[in-house]
């Protein structure tokens, strides 16, 4: 019997009841035959498959294969379940890589034989192909339908604004009920529309709205709510948790079209698809042009009239200041840098007026209550000298030119390794195209099936272009020239400059030096412990010439004593 383990996934939570299982009989049932024992299941259910890196199971799967594995197969369904990526070569990466390990992927439902002819790898190859145009062309058409005017009234899935409900309305009958939170509607059979929610609720958006028409600030909103006891949204990610009005709330609902009954698509692009189209970073830039944008009137009951809407909008644009006002003026040198591991968030400045002393008061508990985090203080000058001494300990040393150029030999040399990795795996995957089109060709010239063997071919041959142009990009990373002593000069400039000028400059330079050697400052409160991650090379202006170094995870580390705590 040979060893395997099997891998399933669905994209949505609700094919998992039908769809796992399936999947998982159509395997068992494919090893019996076959003579193959599975060992363990790793199972992705409502993970989409147009992308490898947020699949838990799958990971694991991948961190199993890279520490010496127990199997030598891994069994998928079909190719689709293994994955649709964007890039179909993505899916023949993560065989090649599983294959370097020993381990063999398998599809059970597949017009290849598994093996390692020419025949199996083409097939593979195009059902790669296959799965992933399916994804793209089904985004689209969701994205087409999502956007038609026809849908403009319903929702699209999600939570509703605050002031309003769900109502699910039957396509047949026309009848309506209201939809208790997390509960959902019939698909095919019921559509998703909003109305007027709690009477608090509704009455509390008009009074946001006419407060700030009158001229009073989101912050002084939020506090008079605050102590009228009135309850504030709590939908989402922070549900239970978010007990108190703040600014940003107030401002969320100011910005809302919703309340004036509309309701705006394509404000963001969420498919990769599209970005990918656009030519877009999908990460970075999802926001799409207000021109874009799909305003759908009359979606639903409005809150408060467009010219009260206007009016409030006017007026935060009058009060509107400069971004990161507070970060250029807060006199906290580790402003945005200290965070709660328990909370995860930042601390923030607190200056008791009667002692003059300055502290870091974790920001869970001023800002959300003890329902999110217990008080916790640390006097500011003790932090950051903390900080400061552990930077000065860390790479102010007399060996320093030493460290900083063998750390950079070693970015180096991984960086020249991975792009010479890269160069062997692509060039024996033009080696197995040039051997598959030229069976092709083979093939054609007897006559057989010319038609899908041409289109076949032209796959192929354009897989084949690909694969030249990412193979010349990795050779001119490997020949580009790097100046080692350029960089260390630049490296080792900026930490002398550090020990010799950084108390006499301004508080906004310090804290943009700081920014480039310290990644992040960790505060755990029940252990009473400090613990500063920095950055193995700083981040000097040397973008496109080095690689970029990873967090040194050795964080400096300092108790801490005391109630009102000191380092």
């Amino acid at each position: 019997m040979k060893i395997a383990v099997g891998y399933v996934r669905c994209s949505t939570d609700e094919q998992g009841a039908t769809s796992i299982p399936q999947q998982k009989a159509e395997i068992e049932r494919w090893a019996v035959a076959n003579q193959f024992e599975i060992a363990d299941w790793f199972s992705d259910e409502g993970r989409s498959g147009t992308g490898f890196d947020k699949r838990p199971a799958f990971n694991e799967l991948v961190r199993r294969i890279e520490n010496k594995p127990n199997f030598q197969f891994v069994l998928v369904y079909d190719e689709s379940r293994w994955g649709r990526a964007i890039n179909p070569r993505e899916n023949s990466y993560w065989k090649m890589h599983f294959d370097r390990h020993g381990v063999r992927v398998r599809m059970v439902h597949s017009g290849s034989k598994n093996g390692n002819d020419i025949g199996s790898y083409v097939v593979e190859v195009i059902e790669s192909a296959e799965a992933s145009e399916y994804s793209k062309k089904l985004s689209r058409s969701i994205r087409r339908g999502m956007l038609s005017p026809q849908q403009g009234k319903y929702s699209r899935g999600g939570t509703s604004p605050y002031g309003f409900k769900r109502i699910a309305v039957d396509l047949q009958t026309g009848s309506r009920r209201e939809l208790t939170p997390g509960s959902r509607s019939v698909p095919r059979q019921e559509k998703v529309v909003w109305d007027l929610g709690e009477p608090i609720e509704v009455e509390t958006v008009r009074r946001i709205f006419e407060m700030k028409s009158k001229g009073y600030g989101q912050v002084a909103i939020a506090n008079r709510l605050n102590e009228e006891g009135i309850p504030c949204p709590k939908r989402g990610r922070w549900r239970n948790k978010d007990q108190r009005w703040a600014g940003v709330t107030v401002h969320d609902i100011l910005r809302n079209q919703a309340y004036i009954g509309e309701r705006v698509y394509n404000r963001r692009t969420f498919s990769m698809f599209v970005s990918q189209e656009k030519g877009l970073d999908f990460v970075a830039k999802r926001t799409n042009a207000q021109s874009e944008w799909i305003i759908a009137q009359n979606a639903h009951p409005e809150i408060v009239s467009r010219d009260l809407f206007e009016k409030a909008n006017s007026m935060m644009e009058k009060h509107a200041v400069r971004p990161n006002q507070h970060y250029y003026h807060s006199p906290y040198l580790l402003s945005g840098l200290v965070t709660c591991v328990h909370c995860s968030f930042n601390f923030q400045g607190y200056h008791n007026t009667p002692t003059g002393i300055r502290y870091y008061v974790d920001g869970g508990r001023k800002n959300k209550g003890e329902s999110v985090c217990s008080y916790f203080s640390i006097r500011q000058d003790k932090l950051d000298g903390f900080v400061l001494d552990s930077i000065r300990r860390t790479f102010l040393e007399s060996d320093l030119r030493q460290r900083v150029e063998e750390e950079i030999v070693g970015l180096l040399k991984s960086e020249t390794a991975d792009h010479s990795r890269m160069s062997e795996i692509l060039e024996q995957r033009l080696h197995e195209l040039n051997m598959g089109i030229k069976n092709l060709l083979v093939l054609a010239e007897k006559g057989i099936n010319l038609d899908n063997l041409a289109k076949r071919i032209s796959e192929l041959e354009i897989e084949q272009k690909r694969l030249r142009a990412e193979q010349s990009q990795a050779e001119r990373h490997k020949e580009d020239e790097i100046d080692l002593g350029a960089i260390s000069t630049a490296v080792l400039r900026f930490f002398e400059e550090f020990s010799q000028n950084f108390e006499r400059l301004p508080l906004i330079d310090r804290k943009a030096i700081l920014r480039r050697i310290v990644e992040r400052i960790l505060v755990d409160k029940k252990k009473k412990v400090v613990r500063c991650f920095l950055k193995r090379l700083p981040d000097v202006g040397l973008a496109g010439k080095l690689p970029k170094a990873k967090v040194d995870f050795n964080g400096a580390e300092s108790s801490l004593n005391g109630n009102r705590t000191r380092i």
